[in-house]
């Protein structure tokens, strides 16, 4: 395939995507696949994409040789302020709906802060943030919501918390019993919201499972009747081939019969 493409004037180009994943064995195939080649131009063209830790693994003792046979190395550094805010509206904007979701600029602050412009842990808080908001019916998030977010984050172990210079206090960091009541009373409140709506989606999914069973003892039942059709057709089939040939001897003793 290679050798018909290059012949044709194109170029096969390779690319894996979430390249940290790869184990050394893997990386050792791929390494023996830059191998193809003519004597003057390679066969394959191959693009690793991946996270951070692809640059760690490649860095290990028996990747040497992969290493040589890169080209080239390029490691995108993380979002500005700007560019984590123009991210975030890009992705609603082309993702959206209807009216769209806005992300004031608090919200970035803090999303920001806390994601260091890893566009990975930008898309986690945030994702994390319009589910907030889905279940609390609130349309446009809030400093406080994202507060909110970002506490159960660190408590789960998600995040880790980002310098003091950086962070940008909400109305929800309040110490207050009264409001750290109230914001327990919301996380509880969302936590059956959401049990809620996994257990209508596992009624959904038995119903569906019950449905495919139906379907397929039906399936069956079809099955066994087309067998049964398909016996029955042979059988008359020969039956009528049997008819069919009793009846010219037949017609031949009728007639020697009036000859007589």
């Amino acid at each position: 395939h290679l050798i018909e493409t290059f012949a044709g004037g194109r170029r096969v180009v390779l690319i894996i995507d979430e390249a940290q994943n790869l184990s050394p064995e893997l990386l050792e195939e791929i390494r023996l696949l830059s191998n193809l080649e003519t004597e003057k131009t390679k066969l394959l063209q191959i693009i690793l994409v991946g996270q951070s830790e692809l640059r760690d693994n490649l860095l290990a003792p028996n990747l040497e040789q992969f290493r040589q046979r890169i080209t080239v190395n390029y490691h995108i550094p993380p979002l500005d302020r700007e560019e984590t805010g123009a991210y975030i509206r890009h992705r609603i904007r082309v993702a959206g709906e209807g009216p769209e979701v806005v992300f004031p600029e608090p919200v970035i602050d803090v999303i920001y802060a806390y994601s260091r412009g890893v566009p990975r842990l930008i898309n986690v808080i945030a994702d994390a943030v319009l589910l907030y908001g889905f279940v609390e019916e609130k349309r446009q998030p809030d400093e406080a919501m994202v507060q909110e977010v970002i506490q159960d984050m660190l408590q789960e172990g998600t995040l880790v918390p980002p310098s003091p210079d950086k962070v940008r206090r909400g109305p929800a960091a309040g110490t207050a019993p009264a409001k750290g009541l109230q914001a327990l009373e919301r996380r509880v409140a969302a936590l059956e919201q959401k049990q809620t709506l996994f257990v209508e989606m596992l009624e959904m999914l038995d119903g569906l499972h019950k449905r495919e069973e139906d379907l397929a003892r039906r399936e069956e039942r079809l099955r066994a009747r087309e067998a049964d059709v398909e016996r029955r057709e042979i059988r008359i089939r020969e039956l009528l081939k049997r008819s069919a040939g009793g009846r010219p001897a037949a017609k031949a003793r009728a007639r020697s019969g009036g000859a007589a």
